[in-house]
């Protein structure tokens, strides 16, 4: 549950009826009373608002009270379709909404509060000891420092006093929320934008009466995917309420605000503040310029152009529907230098609706890791994992059928139905995809969102494996080491971390922090069992997925890693557990031979495994002939030799890929994980997907996007697959020749038959 529900529920003199303002329409306009309301009611919108203890963040205000949305009107009868604007209801959801984004705004207490601050820097004990000119809003009135809390905390408690001077000392952050449709998450932007556009990103009432030039940006990959958003915006700035007549003549609304330039006619359209003034200049020349602030709006769209936001510092950007986005990663980094100086001063809101999420791996990466992304962090409570995620928010928060009579989520009732629903749809015998299409439009969880994968033809039942195996720990079974050459039989042993030195690289992608760790980038060999000595020497293969190097031994891909499954077979008389991963090494080293090397020493150590691999990479065909080591490389398999696979290569080791072999590469492992082992002591079925404890390897599955890179570890399943595949395929053409052999045998006279048995 979000917190703040639970506080407002607790809190008896909560009311949203308490935060409305008073109603307008009967003061004369140019009066001393006209001018004094909405000097307050300005003033309301640039610092916020208290009532009875609570701290209501101004945009917020802003949205209830000023902001005008289009509604049905039922009086008339439930088949009536009039419409008509009005005033936004104050719900639990925007309470979370407006918080966590005041919060990216940089908020970092008030300076009369003379206990608690929450700037960050009171964190940063360097600054502490060594900064110069350390901020007196730091100190209390005693000359002691403030007691440190955190914004979020500090926002959703019910405070004893009222504070008139918000501060916003802290460097802003983006945010990444997920949800489903009917949050009314389009409005709630809509505003967002109006009320940065309309006070031109001001902070104080000074600022609001000495105007910035500020950028504001919606930006999306095609037009359709934000339109939505500039639509409602337009309904509300090009007509704001509060226009009226007094004495025939027209009064404008206080928030009316002169621009030219249009948003209305396709993309990347913009609008500028001030008057376009014209003139002739003593050479005879028009001249035409602006008078007042310049701050602009503009609409992108991103499509293939990744800069869509260079060239201007944006205040405040919307990325809208970033599950459709195809190059989301590289807006983010071109984008994030608009908003830095020598601090990070503006916004970025990354907003994703369950059923919408098409390209995922981008969406979750930023989702997953926000921090990395400059986003503000969340635990995620609705797991039980212990990562950090963005915003997420729930189909029940908010939903009209569990809200009470003060507009708070009934949480357990919400939950309880919506998983009720789900059951239902099991017991009738809907098909699991019809019941992920209901999860990932209207989702429970987090991992909900992320169900719906054009080009994914992975089950997505793996995601609850997962989230099952984070919550009681096997993902941390196995034992992490290395291997060493050594004077014994194989010519290797393997050497337990009993000093915890080495890292095993179990997340998918990993973080840039860790990109740049050479320590953690090694990797780690791990062990989930041991191999059977003086066993079938064919009971163990290795997928392997090579780096790209160049003559120079420099990478590529700098995201890309190394990755190498060790299989063992399917043989019943086989000691322990069978058809299933029983090693495998992650990790990215400095030279190509390095790499190899480890390849070479895990097949010795597994009884020569034969290495399948991608044999593509000349430098990875090198190694393994100058040491004469090519009898511990694969051959090139018979079930290749399909006509549909053929190429100009001939091949004597490993494959090739090509796009029809791609195709039967997913679809041969989607069979193999599907494959069903027996029932548990419950009584549930076990797939072979049950029997994988990496979650790197899980997370790459669950994310998997056709034609997307560094899909690593699957490549080294796909290659595991080949050698699968080639098992079957042989023994078939084995058994399909005995049985030929044994027909020709019967006919033949018994005089040759004697012959051949001698």
């Amino acid at each position: 549950m979000h917190p703040i529900v639970d506080i407002l529920r607790r809190e008896e003199s909560y009311h949203p009826a308490n935060y409305l303002c008073k109603d307008s329409t009967y003061i004369i306009p140019d009066t001393y009373e006209y001018m004094t309301y909405w000097t307050e009611e300005f003033r309301r919108c640039i610092i916020g608002y208290w009532q009875n203890g609570r701290f209501m963040p101004p945009q917020l205000y802003f949205y209830i009270n000023h902001y005008r949305i289009l509604v049905s009107d039922n009086s008339h009868g439930k088949k009536s379709k009039v419409q008509t604007f009005s005033r936004p209801l104050l719900r639990d959801v925007e309470w979370v909404v407006f918080y966590n984004y005041y919060i990216c705004r940089g908020f970092s207490g008030f300076r009369e509060d003379d206990k608690y601050s929450c700037n960050r820097d009171l964190l940063n004990e360097d600054y502490m000891l060594h900064g110069t000119d350390i901020n007196p809003d730091l100190y209390s009135s005693n000359g002691d420092l403030k007691k440190y809390i955190p914004a979020r905390e500090y926002l959703y408690r019910n405070h004893e006093k009222e504070y008139m001077t918000p501060l916003y000392d802290n460097d802003s952050l983006n945010l990444c929320m997920m949800t489903s449709r009917g949050k009314g998450k389009s409005m709630i932007c809509a505003s967002l934008l109006a009320h940065e556009y309309v006070f031109n990103g001001a902070k104080t009432v000074e600022e609001l009466n000495n105007p910035n030039t500020i950028h504001v940006i919606v930006a999306a990959q095609e037009m359709v995917n934000s339109e939505d958003t500039v639509s409602k915006f337009l309904q509300w700035f090009d007509d704001p309420p509060y226009s009226s007549e007094l004495d025939g003549n027209y009064v404008q609304s206080p928030f009316k605000v002169n621009t030219f330039g249009s948003l209305k006619s396709g993309s990347n359209k913009m609008i500028t503040q001030g008057m376009e003034h014209s003139y002739i200049n003593s050479d005879g020349q028009q001249v035409t310029r602006v008078k007042g602030t310049k701050s602009t709006f503009s609409a992108k769209t991103i499509g293939k152009d990744a800069m869509g936001t260079a060239g201007k510092r944006t205040s405040l950007v919307l990325f809208e529907e970033i599950g459709k986005s195809t190059n989301l990663l590289e807006f983010h980094h071109s984008n994030k230098h608009t908003q830095y100086i020598t601090y990070k001063f503006g916004t970025t809101l990354y907003i994703g609706t369950g059923g919408d999420i098409e390209k995922v791996q981008s969406s979750k990466k930023i989702f997953e890791n926000p921090s990395e992304f400059d986003c503000l962090e969340f635990d995620d409570d609705w797991e039980g994992t212990d990562k950090k995620i963005g915003l997420f928010l729930p189909i029940y928060l908010g939903d009209f059928k569990y809200l009470d009579d003060r507009n708070l989520t009934d949480y357990e009732k919400g939950k309880r139905v919506e998983l009720a629903k789900l059951e239902t749809f099991q017991k009738r015998g809907d098909t699991q995809y019809s019941i992920d299409i209901e999860r990932m439009n209207n989702p429970i969880n987090p991992s909900d969102i992320f169900l719906n994968k054009k080009g994914n033809v992975f089950p997505p039942e793996i995601s609850n494996h997962l989230k099952q195996i984070l919550i009681d720990g096997r993902y941390k079974t196995g034992t992490k080491g290395w291997l060493e050459r050594a004077g014994n039989k194989k010519g290797v042993e393997f050497v337990n971390d009993i000093n915890n030195n080495l890292f095993h690289i179990d997340t998918f992608p990993i973080s840039t922090e860790m990109k740049n760790n050479p320590s953690y980038l090694k990797g780690c060999v791990r062990i989930y069992e041991h191999p059977i000595e003086d066993s079938n020497t064919d009971l163990y293969r290795i997928g392997y997925d090579t780096v790209h190097y160049d003559k120079d031994e420099k990478m590529y891909n700098v995201d890309s890693l190394a990755c190498m499954y060790v299989y063992k077979g399917r043989l019943k008389n086989s000691n322990g557990v069978s058809d299933t991963i029983v090693a495998e090494y992650i990790g990215r080293l400095p030279k190509v031979s390095d790499i190899n090397e480890i390849a070479e020493l895990l097949s010795k150590y597994y009884n020569n495994a034969k290495i399948m691999m991608e044999t593509n990479i000349q430098a990875n065909l090198a190694y393994f002939n100058v040491r004469k080591l090519t009898y511990l490389l694969a051959a090139h398999p018979l079930v290749l030799s399909d006509r549909k696979y053929n190429s100009s290569t001939v091949q004597q080791y490993g494959y090739i890929k090509n796009p029809k072999l791609a195709i039967d590469l997913e679809e041969w492992l989607k069979e193999w994980l599907t494959l069903e082992r027996g029932l548990d002591e419950d009584g549930n079925m076990v797939y072979n997907y049950h029997t994988i404890y990496s979650t790197g390897l899980l997370q790459e599955i669950i994310s998997y996007e056709r034609g997307a890179d560094n899909f690593d570890r699957l490549n080294a399943m796909f290659a595991i697959m080949v050698s699968y595949k080639a098992e079957d395929y042989e023994r078939k053409v084995v058994d399909e020749k005995s049985i030929f052999i044994e027909s020709m045998y019967k006919h033949l006279p018994n005089k040759y038959k004697k012959k051949l048995l001698c």
